[in-house]
């Protein structure tokens, strides 16, 4: 089996490192503390959580999660809150549908069967706003009485999607039921840092410093290296310390792409794992992705494609529109890279952390760093 996870969550045997972190989250969990988990995209969120989760399993802990990244309102969120709940509590279907019924009562659930896992689940739809919210209280009474008996830990992932519903208290909402939940905790996590930051650190909104804030930072080259090193020890190849440090130099140590360089290494190498080896997969990885990143430059505007193509020659950038930086790169004026800087940090393009402006997509920033 290729010890290079790149999608879920496996066991703690195929994580990375996380001591800390592990130790941080697991705490608050169980010491009923809320907790805002923030990072920039595909650096490990996700996967902390399970981790933490697979740890507490043999506790007296009922453990939730749930994705909310693709719905779109408050019925979207109720439908996916509601079935992750029940799944959880109820396991038998007739069950499970009788909960239903009575949780939702006040709207109209269109309850089925997964055609693939053979599991119940259930969409919702409603005329009034009110009835949306009698449910959600329903939801919570729910939980507040299954939480009696053990404690719950319920983790909302990319949690800044609420902002984009409709329903513009969906924010107070929660919080009035979260506040309310005593022997409940939850994780709020999410990959848009501003967007988060607004939602949890601005004292006008209704989740200011209600939780305790976790930044995850990318693992540590230390950590990162003995990883790589003893998953291809295990299962009997030989890879040189060059090799190593050279990947994780080339994937900038983030977590997803460190991942899967180490998972096409593993596919395609022989026993013994060289530097030569190294330089295949780059190239390998930058031809695969070829259509896809000429794909957007037909997207972009000439203006962003050569802004991003100076931030990858750079490697990053501090200050974007300083007259150095575009007479180097023969960029736009400073107020239009100004402009291009805010719609690439919407788009998901480009990152800020620290001051420091970098391309979200490593493997296209290495694309665009040999154009």
């Amino acid at each position: 089996m290729n010890p290079f996870i790149t999608t879920g969550y496996l066991s703690p045997e195929y994580f990375c490192n996380r001591v800390k972190e592990t130790k941080r989250l697991k705490t608050a969990i169980e010491n009923n503390s809320n907790v805002t988990l923030l990072s920039i995209r595909r650096i490990g969120k996700t996967g902390l959580i399970k981790h933490v989760y697979h740890s507490l399993q043999k506790r007296n802990l009922h453990l939730i999660y749930i994705d909310i990244a693709h719905t779109n309102s408050l019925m979207d969120f109720i439908s996916l809150f509601s079935n992750s709940i029940l799944k959880k509590f109820q396991s038998k279907p007739e069950r499970f549908f009788k909960e239903l019924g009575s949780l939702l009562k006040n709207l109209r659930p269109l309850m089925k069967f997964d055609s693939k896992t053979g599991e119940p689940e259930v969409s919702v739809t409603f005329e009034h706003t009110k009835d949306a919210q009698n449910s959600l209280e329903s939801i919570f009474d729910y939980l507040k009485n299954q939480s009696k008996k053990n404690k719950i830990c319920i983790a909302i992932d990319e949690f800044q999607q609420v902002v984009k519903y409709p329903e513009t208290n969906m924010e107070a909402l929660l919080r009035s039921y979260v506040q309310d939940s005593a022997n409940i905790s939850f994780v709020f996590s999410g990959s848009k840092n501003s967007m988060m930051q607004n939602i949890f650190f601005n004292a006008k909104r209704p989740f200011y410093q209600s939780t305790e804030p976790m930044f995850l930072e990318k693992i540590d080259n230390d950590s990162y290296f003995k990883f790589i090193k003893d998953k291809f020890n295990k299962e009997g190849f030989s890879i040189t310390d060059e090799t190593i440090k050279s990947i994780l130099n080339w994937t900038c140590t983030h977590t997803y792409y460190v991942q899967y360089f180490c998972y096409k290494l593993f596919t395609s190498s022989k026993s013994k794992v060289v530097i030569d080896d190294f330089y295949r997969i780059c190239d390998s990885i930058l031809e695969e992705n070829d259509s896809i990143y000429l794909g957007y430059k037909n997207i972009l505007s000439d203006s962003q494609w050569n802004l991003l193509r100076a931030i990858a020659k750079q490697g990053s950038v501090e200050k974007p529109t300083s007259i150095d930086f575009i007479k180097k790169y023969s960029l736009v004026g400073a107020s239009s890279v100004n402009y291009l800087i805010k719609k690439l940090l919407e788009d998901d393009m480009i990152y800020e952390e620290k001051g420091i402006y970098y391309i979200y997509d490593v493997f296209f920033f290495r694309w665009l760093e040999k154009l």
